[in-house]
């Protein structure tokens, strides 16, 4: 065996002299079997009874008007899985591989990476195991059937409590409009989740192909910033602040909105003029727009792959509280102990942190998800029965 060995690195500059290819970037791969060479136009070809293949090549990377036409005695037909998980039948050539002054009589196969379809990206998704969408596991805490239940109450208590989802379901003539709103919503967001969850197996098959190793919520602005061209990054940057910028900004006036008038009270102070009033609201939007900013500062410096994780995690402790108002207002007519209600509303949150924090203790292999809102919301149901009395021992108090 040789002893002086070529030092590569992740990417080299190479040759195929054979095939007219004066140069072209390849990526090592220390995992492939076999050498693949992306090439479009495909076809075989009869030369002389003897079985040969034909494929044109674009050497320089982003730059389709560059095209080497290429000849070469096919050697064989393989099966052959790719990185991103998908089997396909490729053709195999033997040719020359130049790197510096050395060279070696290689075997490779012709893929063209840019032809995958629908059913192709499917099957690749599902060899990799992207495409399980159930659990059922009953100890996990992504078991389906959890996710489920947590998920219609996180929808009831959100779209209960945002003002936006309730102007979209209220602002009808009739009942029967609003359901059709509500149904219609529904299909279309399940539609929406569908693409999303397509789109996303795509991105991870990319980045398995683009050797990218950024995971979770930083695969994407991995690939968008720095596998991308730049106009790409700078539309991504542009999408991003345009999402991102109308749902901070109306979270932030209802904040705004319900502190100045729910709590404060301004509406009904006729002791403070409108100048005074508008410094007030100022002031109190900066306030909130800076505790944003320090939420935002937290997220980051918790560093979670699955940011999304953490916030359904925050939302089981923050809305099992109002799920609990909610229905305890809704299916009940007991009368509350105002001054007890907000003992309750911390007491039901605390609870559950050390449901959650000890749950192996409590309960072995059974593990808890974001179905805690639905334990938050039943505590916080059960602590308002025990602070409240019905209207006939109101009634009969009163007497």
């Amino acid at each position: 065996m040789p002893q002086n060995k070529i030092i590569l690195g992740s990417e080299e500059w190479c040759s195929f002299p054979e095939l007219g290819i004066p140069a072209i970037k390849a990526r090592v791969d220390s995992g492939a079997k076999t050498s693949a060479l992306h090439a479009i136009n495909i076809a075989p070809l009869l030369k002389d009874g003897i079985n040969w293949v034909k494929f044109d090549i674009n050497p320089i990377q982003n730059n389709q008007k560059t095209i080497i036409h290429c000849e070469a005695l096919l050697v064989d037909k393989r099966i052959v899985k790719s990185s991103s998980g998908f089997r396909e039948q490729r053709y195999v050539i033997q040719t020359i591989l130049k790197i510096g002054e050395e060279n070696w009589a290689i075997e490779m196969t012709l893929t063209n990476r840019d032809s995958m379809g629908f059913a192709d990206s499917i099957q690749a998704m599902n060899e990799k195991g992207f495409s399980r969408i159930f659990v059922t596991d009953p100890n996990s805490k992504l078991f389906f059937v959890k996710q489920i239940i947590a998920g219609i109450f996180i929808t009831v208590t959100m779209t209960g409590m945002d003002q936006e989802m309730m102007q979209k379901n209220i602002s009808v003539k009739t009942l029967k409009d609003s359901k059709k709103n509500v149904l219609s919503l529904g299909f279309i967001l399940a539609f929406a989740i569908f693409i999303f969850l397509f789109l996303g197996g795509l991105l991870y098959l990319y980045a398995a192909h683009e050797n990218v190793t950024e995971i979770g919520d930083k695969l994407f602005p991995a690939i968008a910033l720095h596998h991308m061209p730049h106009i790409v990054s700078v539309i991504f940057i542009i999408a991003l602040i345009s999402a991102l910028f109308p749902s901070a900004d109306g979270a932030i006036t209802a904040l705004t909105s319900t502190f100045c008038i729910d709590i404060l009270g301004m509406q009904r102070n006729t002791k403070m003029s409108e100048v005074s009033k508008k410094k007030m609201r100022q002031r109190i939007h900066l306030t909130f727009a800076f505790v944003f900013l320090l939420f935002v500062m937290v997220y980051k410096w918790i560093d979670n792959q699955s940011m999304i994780g953490i916030i359904l995690k925050v939302a089981s402790y923050t809305y099992g509280p109002l799920l609990g108002l909610f229905s305890f207002g809704i299916l009940t007519k007991r009368k509350v102990k105002d001054i007890l209600v907000p003992v309750v509303c911390i007491a039901a949150p605390t609870i559950c942190f050390f449901i959650d924090k000890f749950q192996k203790e409590i309960f072995g292999s059974f593990e808890i998800g974001i179905e805690l809102l639905v334990i938050n919301g039943t505590l916080t149901f059960i602590g308002l029965l025990l602070v409240s009395k019905s209207e006939k021992e109101t009634k009969n108090q009163a007497r």
